[in-house]
């Protein structure tokens, strides 16, 4: 936590009563040198409201709130969510001049002069509470403080204090945990680890022990304490702080500002404004509050001043402000410091927000010293060899060997003087051969040897380097030298015969050698690839370039560094990793294209390269595994050159660049990466709308409608200090991780009607996911595409079937009950007609002999009623013929009839039909009743002997129409009449539901039956 005076604005009161400040003015005053931060930084370019940034805190799901004036801020990493003060919904008008989470992940904000309140992080509501503030407090300074139990306090400076109660909503002066007496009311109010209270006041230092509810202050100091002892005296009490190591800050007023430390164990004291002064050079500070880390470090900040604090040597590191290089910090205030889970401190200053990872920054850049002074020297650094006896030396280009301790501190070399010798600070590679000596290739073809035994230092120039620099040095298993030259030279020095002869002539510069465990020479040259050499004989045993058969060669010329990763694979650094299988002379490729210089095996089997990048981290055998360290991680400087590496004993690895040299601990890089953070939901946007995420969580499930179909999810894990990727997959599509954009946004379009799980994580070294998040998405399907509306349309579909086939039982009944009626017609008029005849015939029997005219008579009704019989017969056969199942027909059979009338009685009968009479649709019977309707009606016309007759056959609307013209000057109108109104008629016309009607005239009349017909 930052334990301050107070906000800034508070020292206003303070600055009008004392002088808090030391100035010094020395020209050309300077910072101490102190360890090495690197910063990141957001700012109005990323997205920041304003850059003067008072305050930090961190929700529980990772996200990070920042205050500035009048707005708050959101920030996930990629993207900063706005919220004002005053808005709709927002928090109350006035700058933010507190805020605060507590335990319960509310986040508390203090605007304006008293408005308290605070804002739920995961739905983004402000929640106010009631203030009440006594009169005495009215138009005083305030801060707002969370002590350990949650309560959420109120402080009025040199007032008093007020509580908020939970249940009631309000904060009042009569929920406070304790009161102070008066004149005793605080400046500074703070509670330790033990649950006690510290007040700082004008007259003096104030405790309450919450646990024996105990108050002690100067003259009631009855719970002996030692630190009220040791401050009794002190007055105006600017803040105050016991850290995690037990140790008691106070900053008090008596002359001017006093800053003291004290050991309640052993009652050490000291004072620290003189050394802080000291350390900034007189450049003018205040001191506004003191922040302790998680790793126990101790940082002072205020205007001008920032700086961690060294106890044991009583001194303080100041962070030079304004810096050259793009990872230095700017500011001329720091007004507040924060911690977040990752252990990243983020500086909150009026030029922007900073933040810098002290325990992440594993990688510790050294620059190269002499001992004793602060001079740094920053020539290319070319190699290293610790020594037996665990020197460190460092060999440049320019300032030849420095010398250090396993701290890296720096030492006077046992080995080698600084004696400004001509050409020794030109200085590429060294080397400790196994009987103790130690080489040095050099500029110009120098070999600088230092003996073990007789501990004197020889230069030898050999004429087998020609002058050419010794770039690479190694030794094989037989004790002989290998020497590496710019000019491309292969030299072995024969150490028995004490010769040095030239073994191959290569066409480019050499820049590595190794010697393998079958003791063969492995010459990496800069545009000529690579040799592998005989080291009995000097011959070339293999040699590898560009050029050749597929996964047989390098992927470029070049090569620049190589090293045998186990007794069948070598590793060479060509524009990429080519791994090589000695036993089967094919290559496998890994990240072509990357730049490399060089490269370190660690003791577990993990790769560590140095390139553009960074600093990588590559596992050979589980290819996903690739890890990148940059400036995160406290790497400054990537011009890393070509053979600059080694693996320490303690297995720590070393790398030089241009200026200066990196020692780290590959272990705990590793384990550093390896921890996952859970995947959060940091913004939803459906078709271009952007929805609250948090309630789409609350409610466990994504609801879309079918027109909604572009989603767009926003996901972060919340990781500032390590930049974790975010791996996804549709449970129901993807069937492996697919990884998310560099910005985080999933672009989920055009998807189908259905049920679906997105799940997102981080993948761990083996491709692992992690905690994942899992968002059940719900897309409804158009009404069309429903279950409901399928079983609606298949419930319709049933009734439609059942109501059909229904009138197809219908239809089959009504059929077969029509069969049964013609059956039954049939049978009653041929039972009729048999009856009639038999009778006829019986009689026309008995009157043949007595009266032979009336026999005949009955003969004659005999014919004429068994002819009936045939015609209806005829008739009722010809209507139930599948064949003559339409209106044509049956008009067709209707012309056949007049034409049969016109001819038995000399008649002229026309018929005349509209087109439109073809397309009606008629059954069976209908339009059997109908031929019979016409046929009885046609001949009883002409029996009545009407003449003329027209007939005309129409439709209108829904009518059959059937009309008759007629002449009626000769007709029998008794038997006109008879047949109009004859039962028979009657009969036919209620069988097909007619309607006649009759317009008779002395003239021509007009017989006209409607009939209900389907067009």
């Amino acid at each position: 936590m930052f334990i301050k005076f107070d906000q800034p604005k508070i020292f206003l009161l303070l600055r009008y009563t004392c002088s808090i400040v030391i100035i010094f003015f020395f020209a050309g005053s300077q910072f101490l040198q102190a360890q090495q931060y690197l910063f990141s930084r957001l700012g109005f370019k990323d997205g920041l409201n304003q850059e003067n940034i008072h305050g930090v805190q961190q929700d529980a799901r990772g996200f990070i709130w920042i205050a500035a004036g009048n707005v708050l801020q959101r920030y996930d990493g990629n993207r900063l969510v706005n919220f004002f003060s005053g808005s709709k919904g927002g928090f109350p008008h006035g700058g933010i001049r507190g805020m605060k989470i507590d335990a319960k992940n509310r986040l508390w904000l203090l605007n304006g002069v008293a408005s308290v309140g605070y804002i739920d992080p995961n739905n983004f509501s402000y929640h106010p509470v009631k203030v009440q503030v006594p009169e005495k407090f009215d138009n005083v300074i305030n801060a707002l403080y969370v002590d350990n139990s949650n309560n959420v306090l109120l402080i009025f400076i040199n007032r008093g204090f007020i509580t908020l109660h939970e249940k009631t909503g309000e904060m009042a002066e009569k929920y406070n945990p304790f009161s102070v007496p008066v004149g005793w009311e605080p400046t500074h109010l703070w509670q330790d680890a033990d649950n006690n209270y510290w007040v700082g006041s004008i007259n003096g230092l104030l405790k309450y022990s919450a646990q024996k509810k105990i108050l002690s202050y100067r003259g009631h100091n009855d719970e002996n304490d030692p630190v009220i002892q040791a401050f009794e005296k002190c007055q105006h009490i600017g803040t105050l702080y016991r850290d995690k190591k037990g140790l008691f800050w106070i900053t008090h007023r008596e002359l001017g500002v006093t800053i003291e430390s004290y050991n309640p164990v052993n009652g050490e004291k000291k004072e620290w404004q003189k050394t802080i002064s000291n350390s900034l050079h007189g450049i003018y500070y205040e001191l506004w509050g003191l922040f302790e880390t998680s790793e126990h470090d101790i940082w002072m900040a205020g205007p001008n001043f920032f700086a961690r604090v060294n106890y044991e040597q009583h001194r303080v590191e100041p962070v030079k402000p304004d810096a050259a290089g793009e990872y230095s910090i700017r500011y001329d205030q720091v007004n507040s410091l924060f911690e977040d889970r990752e252990k990243s401190i983020w500086v909150c200053t009026n030029k922007g927000l900073f933040r810098f990872n002290p325990p992440a920054q594993i990688f510790k850049v050294i620059n190269n010293r002499l001992p004793g002074k602060d001079t740094i020297f920053t020539p290319d650094v070319t190699d290293f060899l610790e020594t037996a006896d665990g020197e460190m030396m460092v060999s440049t280009w320019g300032n030849g060997v420095f010398s250090y301790d396993k701290k890296f501190s720096p030492v006077s070399s046992a080995y080698f003087s600084r004696a400004a010798v001509s050409g020794d600070g030109m200085m590429w590679c060294i080397l400790q051969r196994k009987n103790g000596d130690i080489c040095c290739g050099m500029q110009d073809g120098i070999l600088c040897i230092y003996e073990k035994d007789s501990k004197k230092i020889t230069r030898l120039r050999p004429a087998a380097a020609a002058g050419r620099s010794i770039r690479q040095i190694a030794e094989d298993k037989n004790g002989n030298i290998w020497l590496g030259t710019q000019g491309g030279q292969l030299v072995k020095w024969n150490t028995s015969a004490n010769t040095f002869t030239v073994q191959q002539q290569f066409k480019r510069l050499v820049s590595r050698i190794l010697v393998d465990e079958d003791n063969n020479i492995w010459a990496c040259t800069d545009n000529d690839g690579v040799y592998c050499i005989n080291a009995g004989d000097g011959a070339i045993k293999k040699h590898y370039t560009a050029t050749g058969a597929a996964n047989t060669t390098l992927l470029i010329n070049g090569a620049a560094d190589i090293l045998q990763y186990d007794d069948s694979t070598m590793v060479i650094i060509s524009n990429g990793l080519n791994i090589l299988n000695k036993k089967t002379g094919l290559f496998t490729y890994l990240d072509e294209g990357a730049e490399l210089s060089s490269m370190v095996k660690d003791n577990n089997g993990y790769l560590w390269m140095t390139g553009a990048a960074g600093i990588i981290c590559r596992q050979l055998k589980k290819r996903k595994l690739h890890l990148t360290f940059d400036a995160r991680d406290g790497i400054n400087n990537f011009s890393f050159n070509v053979g600059a590496s080694a693996l320490l004993k303690n297995g720590h690895i070393i790398f030089g660049t241009n200026h200066e040299f990196i020692v780290f601990d590959p272990e705990k890089a590793r384990d550093f990466s390896d921890q996952l953070p859970e995947v959060q939901v940091a913004g939803l946007s459906v078709m271009d709308k952007w929805i609250s995420a948090d309630s789409v969580l609350s409610l466990g499930r994504l609801h879309l409608t079918h027109t909604q179909t572009s989603l767009t999810l926003h996901l972060t894990s919340n990781t500032f200090q390590s930049l974790y990727a975010i791996h996804y997959r549709l449970e129901e599509i993807d069937k492996s991780w697919k990884q998310v954009n560099s910005n985080g946004e999933i672009n989920l379009n055009y998807l189908q009607p259905g049920k679906y799980i997105l799940k997102a994580a981080c993948l761990n070294l083996n491709g692992d996911p992690g905690k994942f998040i899992s968002i059940p998405i719900y897309i409804a399907a158009p009404f069309y595409k429903t279950w409901w509306f399928y079983s609606l349309i298949a419930l319709v579909l049933g009734c439609v079937l059942f109501w059909l086939d229904k009138e197809r039982m219908k239809r089959k009944e009504a059929f077969q009950q029509m069969r049964t009626d013609i059956a039954a017609n049939l049978h009653m008029e041929v039972n009729t007609a048999l009856g009639n005849i038999n009778i006829l015939s019986e009689m026309a029997k008995l009157k043949a002999a007595t009266e032979p005219q009336k026999s005949i008579e009955f003969i004659e009704q005999i014919h004429s009623k068994s002819n009936d019989m045939i015609l209806a017969m005829d008739d009722m056969m010809w209507s139930i013929s599948p064949e003559n199942d339409n209106m044509d027909k049956t008009i067709l059979r209707m012309r056949e009839y007049i034409q049969a009338l016109n001819s038995r009685y000399g008649s002229r009968v026309e018929m005349q039909v509209d087109e439109k009479v073809s397309a009606t649709k008629a059954d069976m019977q209908f339009r059997h009743e109908a031929f019979i309707l016409f046929k009885e009606s046609i001949t009883g016309l002409l029996e009545s002997n009407a003449s003329n007759c027209i007939i005309y056959l129409g439709c209108e609307k829904n009518n059959l129409l059937y009309s008759i013209q007629f002449s009626t000057h000769c007709c029998d109108m008794q038997k006109l009449n008879n047949l109009l109104h004859s039962r028979e008629m009657g009969k036919r016309m209620q069988a097909i539901r007619a309607s006649i009607q009759i317009e008779l005239r002395k003239s021509n009349s007009v017989l006209t039956l409607k009939v209900p017909v389907v067009v």
